[in-house]
């Protein structure tokens, strides 16, 4: 009989809650990535700025944008050094904005900003911190998208936690040519 964790791209997902100060703004997902020795997480560009990509106006119905971001990442030990049996997750904050000031700290994509909803937060992880980043994870590189091919979102849509706060998986099916522009846009839905 099988036991623990089937796919590590569970572990991959990060869920994340969105904060004005102290105040919970939303929830959502991300993950983390790795290049040249630095840590990003991952998310949606609306999710960091707290704003619609299109109007821009703030999503919150309080007008707050958030400034700080709480993730959840696993530790197998304390911050004092002292080994844990196996992982637990931990709650780590890290700023979105400069102090007293709304300057993102986070990277936009250059050519089109709100546009393509994704951002990139430079992150310094606490030594215990056991990261997973998502481009550590073994892919097929050779695979060929389809329109019906199945997919896989991972995460925590709707702030909705499993028992042991791992993420949901929820299938989805590839609707667009996904070799087709949408919009002058290298993307499919």
């Amino acid at each position: 009989m099988k036991k623990g964790i089937q796919d590590k791209l569970s572990l991959v997902a990060v869920y994340i809650r969105l904060h004005f100060g102290e105040q919970f703004i939303t929830n959502a997902s991300g993950f983390l990535w790795e290049k040249e020795g630095k840590a990003f997480l991952i998310s949606n560009w609306h999710c960091f700025t707290g704003r619609e990509p299109d109007t821009k106006k703030p999503k919150s119905n309080t007008a707050a944008i958030p400034n700080r971001v709480e993730c959840y990442l696993y530790t197998n030990k304390l911050s004092d050094g002292q080994p844990l049996p196996g992982y637990r997750k931990e709650s780590v904050f890290f700023p979105l904005t400069q102090s007293n000031s709304l300057e993102p700290l986070f990277f936009e994509h250059k050519a089109c900003s709100s546009n393509i909803d994704i951002a990139a937060l430079p992150v310094e992880l606490p030594d215990h911190i056991v990261p997973f980043f998502l481009n550590a994870q073994p892919f097929d590189e050779r695979i060929e998208f389809y329109p019906g091919q199945d997919a896989f979102v991972i995460g925590y849509p709707l702030g909705i936690l499993t028992g042991n706060s791992l993420p949901v998986w929820k299938r989805a099916s590839i609707s667009t040519e996904p070799y087709i522009p949408i919009a002058g846009l290298k993307k499919f839905t």
